[in-house]
């Protein structure tokens, strides 16, 4: 049986862009966070990912320091995620919405 950590639709601030306007101020992310971890061997809270902590991280990071691309900062969420233990891998989906006509554009690591 596998087990699946998951955190879709995060809203996130981040200071990220290459153009003029995006550097202006942080960015309207949205991020999907998905994790394969071990089973929980019991019922605490201790044996699992923290979802409320997790994303407390991730917006901390994001929040950090300006990154030019989107791939950065999806990777480095990708390793903040990746040093949960009991974590196997994953995949982290970063999104700007609402750019070039499209709903959202945006990339994608698997770990």
């Amino acid at each position: 049986m596998q087990t699946f950590v998951v955190l879709e639709g995060l809203e996130i601030l981040a200071p990220v862009g290459v153009h003029p306007a995006e550097r202006a101020g942080p960015q309207r992310l949205l991020l999907d966070v998905t994790l394969e971890v071990e089973p929980p061997a019991d019922d605490a809270i201790a044996q699992a990912v923290d979802y409320e902590t997790l994303a407390q991280d991730i917006r901390s990071l994001a929040a950090q320091r300006h990154r030019d691309l989107l791939e950065t900062l999806a990777a480095e969420v990708a390793a903040l995620a990746r040093a949960n233990p009991g974590v196997r891998g994953g995949r982290v989906a970063l999104r700007k919405p609402g750019l070039l006509g499209a709903q959202a554009v945006g990339v994608a690591v698997v770990f």
